[in-house]
């Protein structure tokens, strides 16, 4: 039987007790139904996981000792999604998704097309609601590290700050410029620039081709912003070596 994953922000070694929050404790005990002495799976985001043994449960409260090591994380490749600010609904199933194929940081990004551009800010409480959903896919997927939520920035200010990284920007021309003819050769940190509902417009493209960002194309179709999103992550999977 596959056992049980959790997230804890707890250092991790053998014979650490480990004390997990009140949601977790009900999940456990409620919704999973594990008992004392059952094991489980635990990872803090350094890229290891390890097997631990419930030691104490009730509804509200669970605790378990570590008790070796299980595995490290596989090697894939590093990648960042700068996402045009879109439908939030879309946007967090952005987050799940390429948490799931490996993203290892989003960029809610503000771009020519989005309204009121210049007023718009991120609350703590949504930026922590969509770590909660990156920890949720991780825990999900069986991945050991957990990405990083940016704060929102200005796509032309993200470009000069990421310049030692490879660059890619989403564009929908009907002149496929798709990853293969690249060849697959590709240097990590890498970040692909994914428009909000719309596109890019015709002056950020320029910027773009300007400063060197590389055009990345899946095709003539317009997709929306989290299927370009879960798209590019899939095939950069494929491409890693």
């Amino acid at each position: 039987m596959k056992m049980q994953r959790f997230y804890t922000v707890n250092q991790l070694c053998e014979k650490k007790k480990v004390h997990f929050s009140t949601e977790q404790s009900r999940q456990i005990s409620r919704v999973l139904r594990m008992d004392k002495g059952q094991e489980l799976l635990l990872f803090n985001g350094d890229g290891t996981e390890w097997i631990a043994e419930i030691i104490d449960i009730s509804y509200t409260s669970v605790s378990a000792m570590v008790k070796k090591f299980n595995r490290e994380q596989i090697r894939g490749p590093d990648f960042c999604l700068a996402i045009g600010l879109c439908n939030i609904e879309r946007f967090e199933i952005a987050i799940e998704k390429c948490t799931e194929l490996g993203a290892n940081k989003f960029i809610p990004m503000i771009t020519e097309r989005v309204q009121g551009s210049s007023k718009l800010s991120l609350s703590e409480r949504r930026i922590n609601r969509w770590r909660k959903i990156a920890i949720e896919a991780s825990e999900q997927s069986g991945r050991l590290t957990i990405p990083v939520i940016s704060e929102l920035k200005k796509v032309i200010d993200l470009v000069g700050s990421c310049s030692d990284w490879e660059q890619f920007f989403m564009d929908e021309s009907q002149n496929f410029n798709g990853l293969d003819e690249f060849g697959g050769d590709f240097t990590y940190p890498l970040i692909v620039y994914i428009g909000p509902p719309g596109g890019f417009t015709t002056h950020e493209l320029q910027f773009f081709l300007n400063n060197g960002v590389k055009e990345l194309s899946l095709g003539p179709r317009t997709l929306r912003t989290e299927t370009a999103a879960i798209s590019v992550s899939t095939l950069l999977n494929q491409a890693f070596k």
